[in-house]
């Protein structure tokens, strides 16, 4: 009798102990789980990429986004303009000799800007020499298995008969022919200011850190049947000019998202989502 008595209280508070950590879930493991999840996804910190060099570019608001850039201090930029002469779509007409309708072009003036940007000294500051990724998890029972080599790993796909192989090793003792060589155009010199400015084109790309990020506060916790809701607030740091003007984000700029949670007898809380 007391041996059972013992084990129905055992029990009792083993389910009450489950109980009470499944049904609350504290702002510091809120926090840690937050916080663990977005530096597992590579997420404590944002980047961005600055296109750099000499280049056609005539879209005002990428323009804007370089003089802001420049403003800020981080690239230098310098704007032309550069007239061109282009053929447009200009309707239909009749062409006499095969007495079809074909497309009409007209040839209109105009003109592009060709912009060049470059680093400054504080620009390179950001520059990071490759994105970090996120670390990869291996669970040591279901990891792949080393490679081994096995016999029968060469073994054909088919069966392979005597006249096949004849076959094949005469195919294969055919001399190959060769391809002529096709030969190359001449390159004239650049004629228009347009034409000139195309040859001088170079392009270079940078990635940049814009931010980083951390979790300051936890609020709006909801736990039922062991799953849980919270709201967190991020804030933002070390936030570099390229941040500001790429993604619109400022020092101790702060952000209110959700997380949700799920416990699990042996794992504790996990978390499952972030919105």
């Amino acid at each position: 009798m007391k041996k059972n008595v013992y084990l129905t209280v055992a029990l009792a508070l083993l389910t009450a102990c489950s109980g009470d950590n499944a049904s609350r879930i504290s702002p510091s493991t809120v926090k840690a789980l937050v916080t663990e999840n977005l530096q597992e996804d590579a997420e404590a910190e944002a980047f961005n990429v600055v296109k750099l060099g000499y280049y056609e570019e005539n879209d005002e608001d990428a323009r804007y986004t370089l003089r802001k850039l420049a403003a800020a201090g981080v690239i230098t930029y310098e704007a032309e303009r550069v007239e061109t002469t282009r053929r447009i779509k200009g309707g239909y007409t009749v062409d006499y000799r095969t007495h079809r309708l074909v497309e009409a072009y007209r040839t209109i003036k105009g003109q592009v800007v060709f912009v060049h940007a470059d680093l400054t000294d504080e620009g390179r500051k950001w520059v990071v020499a490759e994105l970090p990724e996120p670390p990869v998890k291996e669970d040591k029972y279901l990891k792949p298995l080393d490679y081994v080599y096995y016999p029968e790993f060469d073994a054909p796909r088919k069966d392979v008969f005597p006249e096949d192989s004849e076959e094949g090793a005469q195919e294969a003792s055919k001399p190959e022919e060769k391809a002529s060589k096709p030969t190359e155009p001449t390159k004239s010199e650049p004629a228009t200011d347009y034409e000139k400015a195309k040859a001088r084109e170079n392009i270079t790309t940078e990635f940049v850190k814009c931010y980083s990020v951390k979790v300051v506060d936890v609020r709006n916790i909801f736990v039922k049947d062991g799953k849980a809701k919270a709201d967190f607030v991020l804030e933002a740091f070390d936030v570099s000019p390229f941040g500001r003007i790429y993604n619109q984000v400022y020092e101790n700029t702060h952000t209110l998202s959700t997380a949700t949670f799920t416990y699990y007898q042996d794992k504790k809380w996990v978390l499952d989502s972030v919105d």
